[in-house]
């Protein structure tokens, strides 16, 4: 890993876990420490629980993971009423374009992170930080293809 995206991997772990500090360290070393085939993989992997997963057909359970995550972490939304009914589990987009609507207008946004097999990853970050999380994506080719980092708002 070249210096400068060392610098890049410890601004893009500052701006999703940005209430937990020690954990955004840590989530910094263990990318710079373990070896990983691919950047985008080792990103995902170092965000453990801060960045659940499910399989395609399996999109409530990531709805639990979420409004759990969003309690966990204090984020105010509609998610905390939302339930099965609210979204359309079979069309991965609207899911995550009805999820963001409920965090807007409360700060926050749900990025769709692409795995490559048939499984959906989120992530949650402050609507402040969405152009500033675009350009560190896009500096450690998270940008297209597997391991495309997608906020919601775009979907």
């Amino acid at each position: 890993m070249l210096p400068d995206q060392q610098e890049y991997v410890r601004q893009f772990f500052e701006l999703l876990i940005w209430d937990q500090p020690a954990k955004a360290e840590a989530a910094v070393a263990d990318v710079l420490t373990n070896e990983a085939p691919e950047l985008p993989v080792a990103l995902r992997h170092a965000m453990g629980g801060l960045a659940p997963a499910a399989d395609w057909n399996q999109l409530g359970f990531l709805l639990e993971d979420l409004k759990d995550m969003a309690a966990n972490r204090g984020i105010l939304s509609d998610l905390d009423d939302a339930d099965e009914d609210n979204f359309d589990l079979d069309e991965p987009d609207g899911f995550f374009a009805r999820i963001q609507a409920m965090l807007v207008d409360f700060g926050y946004d749900i990025w769709q992170w692409e795995t490559g097999i048939d499984t959906f990853c989120a992530v949650f970050a402050r609507t402040e930080d969405r152009d500033a999380l675009e350009q560190l994506a896009m500096k450690l080719g998270l940008r297209a293809g597997n391991g495309a980092l997608v906020c919601a708002a775009y979907l």
